[in-house]
């Protein structure tokens, strides 16, 4: 019912059927248009709901997302230049050196020298290549990487191969010494201190380095100086193609007592002694892989033992679980061959693990019970590199911690709130055989859950709008009765008040 133009609004309040229709009409007419607009709307958050239900559903699939600082990469050298490096120390100084350099080595003490090829050097390096001579020591394969950020133990004996790109003789008393400059990979560059049988070797021959790592040397490279590695070379030669007759990690594998002496878990580089001899034994360990499964324990669960006291647990064997994160064929492998080996590929492994580790963050100590580690296999198999985000198990025997440097981030540090006390990240490393894949983490389905969703939704509604329209009769019906009840106390107190009415008097009857 509509309202004639011009007239009055009516009253809030009214027993008039016709004000109470129109109100009635009024008010059914806002709440259907009040139901038109929160039905679409309902609707349309119930489909962004199910969108991120849809989102969530795909990270479950791919596991849960996991970022990884980057491995900090080498800076390429400016190329020195060996014909305007400073002379090296005198005779004298070399002999004044001496008893004192002999002394620190029988002590075992580093030897701790300038960038300068100074006396203290020189007659370290001589000393350190007669004993080599007499007795020579086996040598660690390392790379540029391990020379400039591995932070090796000064005297470590170690083996390089590059490019011969320079060479220069220089006479210290009745002592010469060749001085060669050796190109490695990635642009970095090693000065070489060599015995005159060195001079055989042309220039731009591919090399191969035995010796001794002394530290750093400063070249000139143009108008600066440049920093890089100084080694002793007791043996420099043409490098053979594939690995040498003369290579020490052949025959039967026989772990030695002293196997873990140089072994250190915060160094970046990998001790090719150790970790060439526990290739070689969990080589011997495949023959018995049941026996080898049963000795393993659940590396993931004991990885804070291991984390608390790493030389208890070197050699031991363990089950590690993880998700790929990167994997790669190890190169120093390859050429060397130990024990017969060929082919080891390395993997990068995470895993979220149960456990108790404080933290700092935002400089109060948190403590947490779940933990991301990082997991490194050395795997021995001839299996295809293992995908990023493949969930892999393998039974292998601990080495060490594996310190890699990574490149700092301090905007995604504080995102994470992680206050980094060290520029490496560290790894568990295990050497192991092949892999075994895991099955992927069970998928999780949404699709009955949204259509009960929507079902649910419409009922809501529907049952919103009965609830509404008996609301409604009942409001009504109430109106019905209050009206009906005034009227009849209307009529009543009007029936008091008002005077009787008069009786009219007979008339005379009507003629006939």
């Amino acid at each position: 019912m509509f309202q004639p133009k011009g007239a009055k609004p009516d009253p809030a309040f009214t027993l008039d059927k016709r004000a109470i229709a129109r109100k009635r009409g009024r008010g059914l007419h806002k709440r259907e248009w009040r139901l038109l607009v929160t039905l679409p709307i309902a609707l349309i958050v119930l489909a962004v709901i199910m969108q991120m239900m849809l989102g969530l559903t795909k990270d479950l699939r791919a596991g849960p997302r996991v970022e990884f600082p980057t491995e900090r990469a080498l800076v390429p050298m400016a190329r020195p230049e060996l014909a305007a490096a400073a002379p090296l120390a005198d005779a004298a100084a070399v002999a004044e050196a001496l008893p004192i350099v002999r002394e620190l080595i029988q002590d075992r003490a580093s030897i701790r020298h300038s960038d300068e090829l100074d006396g203290a050097t020189l007659a370290w390096a001589g000393t350190l290549l007669a004993d080599d001579l007499a007795s020579p020591p086996i040598a660690q394969r390392v790379s540029a990487l391990d020379l400039v950020l591995g932070d090796l133990r000064p005297g470590a004996p170690v083996m390089i191969s590059g490019r011969l790109e320079d060479a220069a003789s220089a006479n210290v008393g009745e002592q010469t010494w060749e001085r060669l400059l050796v190109s490695l990979e990635d642009g970095q560059f090693a000065q070489v201190l060599a015995p005159p049988t060195a001079r055989a070797v042309p220039i731009g021959a591919m090399v191969q380095v035995v010796g001794r790592h002394l530290g750093w040397s400063v070249l000139p490279a143009g108008s600066a100086n440049q920093h890089l590695p100084l080694l002793l070379g007791r043996a420099v030669n043409v490098a053979a193609a594939g690995p040498e007759a003369t290579n020490p990690y052949r025959g039967i594998v026989t772990m030695p007592p002293d196997l873990w002496q140089d072994v250190d878990d915060e160094r970046v580089v990998v001790e090719t002694r150790p970790y060439f001899y526990l290739l070689g034994q969990v080589n011997t360990d495949r023959t018995e892989p049941e026996r080898f499964a049963a000795e393993a324990l659940d590396g993931n669960a004991n990885a804070d033992r291991i984390h608390r006291q790493p030389d208890q647990h070197r050699g031991k064997a363990y089950r590690v679980s993880g998700y790929v994160y990167r994997a790669w064929e190890d190169a120093t492998v390859a050429s060397e061959q130990p024990w017969g080996i060929s082919r080891v590929v390395r993997v990068l492994l995470w895993n979220r693990d149960s456990g108790e580790v404080t933290e700092k963050v935002n400089g109060k100590t948190v403590l947490k019970t779940q933990i991301l580690r990082l997991y490194e296999l050395a795997m021995i198999t001839d299996q295809p590199l293992p995908q990023t985000m493949e969930r892999i198990t393998a039974v292998g025997r601990f080495l060490k911690f594996h310190a890699v440097p990574v490149e700092l981030n301090r905007e995604r540090d504080r995102a994470n709130a992680v206050e980094r006390q060290s520029d490496k990240v560290y790894t568990f490393m295990f050497c192991s055989g092949p892999a075994i894949l895991l099955p992927p983490p069970p998928k999780y389905s949404f699709s009955g859950f949204a259509i009960a969703a929507c079902v649910g939704l419409l009922l809501i509604v529907g049952l919103i709008m009965v609830l509404w329209r008996r609301d409604n009769r009942t409001a009504g019906e109430v109106m019905g009765l209050i009206r009906k009840l005034r009227h009849t106390r209307r009529a009543v107190m009007k029936a008091k008040t008002d005077p009787p009415a008069p009786v009219a008097e007979p008339g005379p009857p009507p003629a006939t």
